[in-house]
């Protein structure tokens, strides 16, 4: 008989974890497989890349050819050619090009704010530039 009084009734929630606490959960569970999957994904490009080059590293290595050679043909049957010539012009041609563009924008905002600006512009301009 004492059993039967022990037992709580059926309709009695004794769970008290909500849609919140589940969410909650999920959430950390995706996330958590977010962050494995990219140190996996970290480790085979590493793998990948250190794979590829190693061709590159235990081969001859002549700096004048690597640095002064426009060809870049790594996949080559015949003669695998690795040359950063081509490489560095064109990541220069395009800094030269951003710095061309947006030196003069630059400089024409900050001597806007320093000698024209006054008052409240200016007080906006100096947070939306640090911004």
């Amino acid at each position: 008989m004492l059993a039967e009084q022990a037992k709580p009734p059926a309709s009695m929630d004794l769970d008290h974890r909500g849609r919140d606490w589940y969410a909650d959960k999920a959430i950390a569970f995706l996330v958590f497989v977010g962050g494995i999957s990219a140190i996996i994904f970290i480790i085979g490009i590493f793998v990948f890349i250190t794979k590829e080059g190693v061709g590159f590293i235990s081969g001859p290595l002549d700096v004048r050819e690597f640095f002064g050679s426009p060809a870049w043909r790594p996949t080559s049957l015949r003669e695998p050619t690795y040359g950063v010539l081509a490489l560095i012009a064109g990541t220069a041609s395009v800094t030269g090009l951003a710095m061309v563009v947006s030196v003069p924008f630059s400089l024409g905002a900050a001597i806007f704010i320093g000698e024209f600006a006054t008052g409240r512009l200016r007080e906006v301009l100096k947070v939306w530039w640090n911004y």
